[in-house]
């Protein structure tokens, strides 16, 4: 009976090694869950944060595209006026170049005008003179009769 009560005995020590085992498996298995769901909960956190990026993401692109035509448009606006204030340049200079043309010419015959003028007046006074010449020629010639 010696042989079998320490037979038990050792089946006992060997259930008792076995539960202490077993309850050492259970509290690795529960810390094993317990990591398992921190590491679900992080990769669950982890999806929502990649999701909100995307979204930024997203909306950023989004924006920048909106941006980035208001911006095309702008440029393509300017460069119209540009093409039109050039044009009126152009023409404003062209129509400065054709007064000036004008101013010249009216410049021209107004001296020539003058000249005309004055040739015209030196003219006149050399007939004056001539006529004054005769005049007095004349009324000397007059006076000399009337003294005789």
């Amino acid at each position: 009976m010696l042989v079998a009560l320490e037979a038990t005995e050792g089946e006992l020590a060997k259930q008792l090694q076995t539960n202490k085992e077993m309850k050492e498996a259970d509290k690795n298995i529960q810390q094993f869950k317990a990591k398992i769901g921190a590491y679900e909960d992080a990769g669950t956190e982890s999806t929502r944060v990649v999701e909100k990026f995307e979204t930024k993401i997203n909306y950023l692109r989004t924006q920048s595209k909106t941006k980035t035509a208001s911006a095309q448009k702008q440029l393509d606006d300017t460069q119209t006026e540009l093409l039109v204030v050039e044009k009126d340049r152009r023409e404003g200079k062209a129509r400065i170049e054709h007064s000036e043309a004008q101013k010249r010419k009216v410049e021209v015959a107004i001296e020539e005008d003058g000249e005309k003028a004055e040739k015209e007046i030196q003219d006149m006074v050399a007939q004056y003179r001539a006529m004054e010449e005769v005049v007095v020629k004349n009324q000397n010639g007059l006076m000399s009769a009337m003294a005789c």
